[in-house]
């Protein structure tokens, strides 16, 4: 028996893995599916097949489909040149028949699982996206509160600034004036200190009346 997996054209990856895998399995063919949506089902001049079911998967979106050919097509298609055998460290994975009929199966489930998994997991994404949004936008306002407020205190430093030297130029003039008025009693106690010297040397002379 002989089998042959037809991989669907958007599927590379899953061809490489199918071809690796079958690689020293003469009895798997592994193709890629090069016909278009008006081709039929089989093409002219290929070998009669006996499909496992009446519907391809390829049709229903499956990303390959099993296909096992004929028994007098196996035994008249010449089959592969035999090569000699070279010992391997590692024998090639050939694959069971059971597992070339459930592995299609088990693509479906995991195609299944996938999307069960990203329904679940795109609305919290979603959700995650917009509270971060939301987070941002807050964010936002408060750095333009911020700087409405950084704006009003260096208006008001710039007002402080011009105060704190309208009052140290009228310290700076008080002192003067406070200078110069010392300047000024200074000299005016000079004479004031020559009158008090005069009139403390002149003492006045007392009379004796008695010896009269």
């Amino acid at each position: 028996m002989r089998y042959l997996i037809v991989v669907a054209r958007n599927e590379p990856a899953l061809y490489e893995h199918l071809r690796t895998r079958h690689r020293g399995d003469p009895r798997v063919r592994v193709v890629v599916d090069r016909r278009s949506v008006s081709d039929p089902v089989t093409t002219a001049g290929a070998p009669p097949v006996e499909r496992r079911r009446r519907r391809s998967w390829l049709a229903t979106g499956a990303p390959h489909e099993l296909v096992e050919l004929a028994r007098e097509d196996a035994a008249e298609s010449p089959g592969p040149t035999p090569q000699p055998s070279v010992p391997t460290e590692e024998a090639p994975v050939q694959m069971s028949e059971k597992e070339i009929l459930e592995d299609p199966q088990r693509v479906t489930r995991w195609v299944a699982e996938s999307q069960q998994m990203l329904g679940a997991a795109i609305p919290a994404l979603i959700e995650e996206r917009d509270h971060v949004r939301q987070t941002l936008e807050a964010k936002e306002r408060e750095c333009e509160r911020l700087q409405g407020e950084l704006d009003q205190l260096r208006g008001n430093l710039g007002a402080l600034q011009i105060e704190f030297a309208r009052l140290r130029g009228e310290r700076e003039a008080m002192s003067e004036t406070f200078s110069g008025i010392v300047g000024l009693l200074g000299q005016a106690q000079r004479p004031l200190d020559e009158i008090a010297r005069r009139l403390h040397v002149v003492q006045p002379v007392a009379v004796d009346r008695s010896a009269v």
